[in-house]
């Protein structure tokens, strides 16, 4: 019995039912315009957070999700703003919990993680977009990263356990959940609508795992005695170590063919130019991009909408910027800067 009435004490806290402290729900009209140059700045405006954290589309493009700083409580809320109505609705943070962070499944479903004390992992949810303050619990305590869903299986989610709540903190497996089954369980590797599980090579510790362009698991990088490297999902938990160098070769992504990364290679200057690598031969394609200045080996890469392209990237140098080979993709970035100044 004591399973039930926990999951239940969890939505009841993302919903702000057990207390003030907890999440309450909001629906707010689109906040008001600011100025955009203030007449003077304080300190508190360099170390003040910023107002919007992460914004993300939903595939269908009518609702807006985004975290945005909650300033009374220092916490971080979670809105979805509809773009027909512009209407924004959604749960506020308190002193004691924030949203660590979200993920759109579909059109009308939304993962988030809550946490409590900056700290700790209070659980994982998921929730209809006009209906966040009634979730469905999904895990309880554990370190959880959410991959994503594959194309395929659009009402599927990879979520993995980094570091399991009642496993002396020891990492997890990588589940596959059906979202649209009943959820019983919240606790760690007995997710009640888990239709599979992608087990690690044994005795490793897993920093990061890769996903192709219509989101299956294909490749993991993990730690052997200290020491990073890339293995290469065969099959159903069938791995291969590939002979790779990660202080040379640094992957960033799989294109649409699973053979195919898309890495960031050191030259002999010590500078990194993108490549593509076949994995089945080692061979490499032609440079794609470098920079003479700036390290780019965390880039995220931009595909274009059929995942068949590469168009972009984006990554840190004096600011954050970004790398676009398409000249509509370029003119609409200009569009963007222009309207965003500063």
């Amino acid at each position: 019995m004591k399973i039930p009435v926990l999951a239940r004490a969890a939505c009841a806290l993302a919903a702000g039912l057990l207390a003030p402290a907890n999440f309450a729900t909001e629906t707010s009209p689109t906040p008001k315009p600011v100025a955009s140059t203030p007449a003077e700045l304080t300190a508190g405006d360099f170390f003040r957070p910023p107002a919007m954290k992460v914004a993300w589309l939903n595939p269908g493009g009518t609702h807006l999700a985004m975290m945005v700083a909650e300033e009374k409580t220092d916490s971080t809320g979670l809105r979805v703003l509809d773009l027909t109505t512009r209407r924004a609705t959604g749960l506020r943070g308190t002193e004691t919990h924030d949203t660590y962070s979200f993920r759109w499944v579909g059109d009308e479903k939304i993962v988030f993680n809550v946490i409590r004390d900056k700290r700790y992992a209070t659980g994982l949810f998921v929730a209809h977009r006009d209906r966040l303050s009634d979730p469905k619990t999904i895990n309880l305590h554990d370190a959880v990263e959410v991959l994503g869903s594959p194309r395929a299986r659009p009402d599927h989610l990879f979520v993995w356990i980094r570091s399991n709540a009642r496993d002396e903190g020891r990492q997890g497996g990588l589940h596959e959940l059906d979202l649209r089954r009943e959820f019983r369980s919240a606790f760690g590797s007995e997710f009640s609508n888990s239709v599979g599980q992608i087990r690690p090579p044994p005795k490793i510790g897993v920093i990061t795992w890769l996903r192709d362009r219509a989101g299956e698991v294909r490749y993991a990088i993990a730690l052997v005695k200290g020491t990073p490297h890339l293995f290469q999902l065969l099959a159903q938990n069938e791995w291969k170590r590939l002979a790779l160098d990660l202080e040379q070769f640094h992957p960033l992504a799989v294109e649409s063919d699973p053979a195919t990364l898309l890495v960031a290679r050191r030259t002999p200057r010590g500078l990194w130019e993108l490549v593509r690598l076949n994995t089945v031969d080692g061979t490499t394609g032609p440079v794609l991009h470098t920079d003479e200045k700036y390290d780019f080996r965390h880039a995220h890469v931009h595909f274009s909408g059929d995942e068949s392209e590469v168009i972009g990237l984006t990554y840190a140098q004096h600011a954050p910027g970004q790398i676009w080979w398409r000249e509509k993709d370029a003119a609409l970035q200009q569009t963007i800067d222009q309207a965003l100044p500063g």
